[in-house]
């Protein structure tokens, strides 16, 4: 399903990329097509994560070295190993990281917006209330609310796992209430987070943005009205962007603004929904809900699917205070084509008993956790899906991260 797409600028950048001196990459990719391309997105093949990670970086530049104005990577959370990405000069970004609101600093602890120093703070520039950013190490919460403080920081940009760890150093160090703006990303934002925030935040709106590392830039965010609301939703940037697609589920972005690289029909491994509510805003595509990162907030499997936001769920309902928590998927030892489950949680205190605590969230995982499907765990073991269940009480998890991960896949 195309949700949005620029022919003419389709068109142009296809021409670009196919008449470089600089790079074959695109020339090869487009061997089958007519020399005057003209038609739609949907007549390009696909570009992955695989067609990237086979070919060097520098392979696949469309500049000059000395055009390049930043070198960045993706973080690995969604593939094996990160990707190396070279971007140019940008003219303008579109994205207003004050939405409009007076505010005059913000506190960025998200990782990726170190990696993308220099292009965070020129967004935060050009916005229509230009505001100064303030970089902070990620790790370091007591110092970052001390910072806050001293500042003035009143928006704060970071993941909705960092907003949540940073509110209690504001007790000591900050005000929470001087925050006006959260800017959440890179997570999947449930109705339960954001309920969390608006009460650890009571001052501050929430704007829920989807970003790109590969892309470098941030391509979904509220208008008004959702931001309004406290909407988990949010709206393409059809200025920022040539094309967008929904393909089962996987947005598919077409981005020209990064002649160094530009990705045309690149499917970003992260799902969405459409929200079937219309918005007031009068925009040209409809609002997308993040359904998850595959293979991290959403596995696909046997004929089922698994979601992050479900996890969530699944320990509000339980007795005990679960401060992480982490499932894996194992292909079956023992089992031909079944899965193995592996539950790890993390309590607040050591429990007296924890072979009690794992065997109470044992039975309740196989009794009432659900896949989207409404099948709960027990069925699927009963259908010969799953054929063991693990629950461990453990320190940390086994694949921990600035980034949540609810949902660990290793399957081939």
């Amino acid at each position: 399903m195309i949700l949005w797409e620029d022919r003419k600028r389709l068109h142009d950048i296809v021409h670009f990329v196919r008449s470089s001196s600089c790079s074959d990459f695109y020339r090869k990719k487009y061997r089958v097509l007519s020399d005057s391309f003209t038609g739609s997105v949907e007549s390009l093949p696909f570009l992955t994560r695989t067609d990237l990670a086979r070919t060097p970086a520098t392979e696949r530049l469309y500049v000059s070295l000395p055009e390049v104005a930043q070198i960045g990577f993706t973080s690995g959370t969604t593939g094996a190993t990160p990707l190396i990405a070279f971007f140019s000069e940008i003219e303008r970004y579109y994205f207003d990281p004050s939405f409009g609101l007076d505010v005059t600093c913000v506190l960025t602890i998200h990782p990726q917006m170190h990696k993308f120093s220099l292009t965070f703070s020129k967004i935060c520039r050009e916005g229509t209330r230009p505001i100064a950013p303030l970089f902070v190490d990620p790790q370091a919460y007591a110092n970052a609310a001390v910072l806050a403080g001293k500042v003035g920081a009143d928006v704060l940009c970071a993941t909705p796992t960092q907003a949540v760890a940073l509110a209690s150093y504001c007790d000591s160090y900050a005000d929470r209430r001087a925050f006006r703006l959260l800017v959440v990303l890179s997570e999947l934002l449930t109705e339960h987070k954001m309920t969390q925030l608006r009460e650890m935040y009571p001052n501050a709106r929430i704007a829920n943005v989807y970003a790109s590392a590969e892309l470098g830039n941030v391509l979904l965010y509220p208008c008004t009205h959702l931001l309004d609301t406290y909407s988990t939703s949010f709206h393409l940037s059809t200025q920022a962007l040539i094309a967008a697609e929904l393909i089962d589920g996987e947005l598919v972005l077409t981005y020209g603004l990064n002649r160094a690289f530009p990705m045309i029909r690149y499917k970003t491994g992260d799902y969405f929904e459409i929200d079937t509510h219309q918005c007031p805003c009068g925009a040209d595509t409809p609002a997308l809900r993040f359904a998850g990162r595959r293979g991290v907030d959403l596995i696909r499997t046997h004929g089922f699917e698994i979601r992050g936001a479900s996890v969530d769920e699944f320990f509000l309902q339980q007795p005990y205070d679960v401060t992480d928590k982490q499932i894996h998927f194992f292909q079956s030892q023992t089992q031909k084509d079944t899965l193995d489950i592996r539950v790890e949680i993390v309590l607040p205190t050591r429990p007296d008993s924890p072979e009690t605590v794992a065997q109470v969230i044992h039975s309740a995982f196989i009794e009432t956790f659900t896949c989207t499907a409404g099948l709960t765990v027990k069925e699927l073991m009963d259908k010969g899906v799953v054929s063991d269940v693990q629950v461990r009480i453990v320190d940390r998890v086994s694949m921990p991260g600035i980034k949540q991960k609810p949902l660990v896949q290793h399957l081939t």
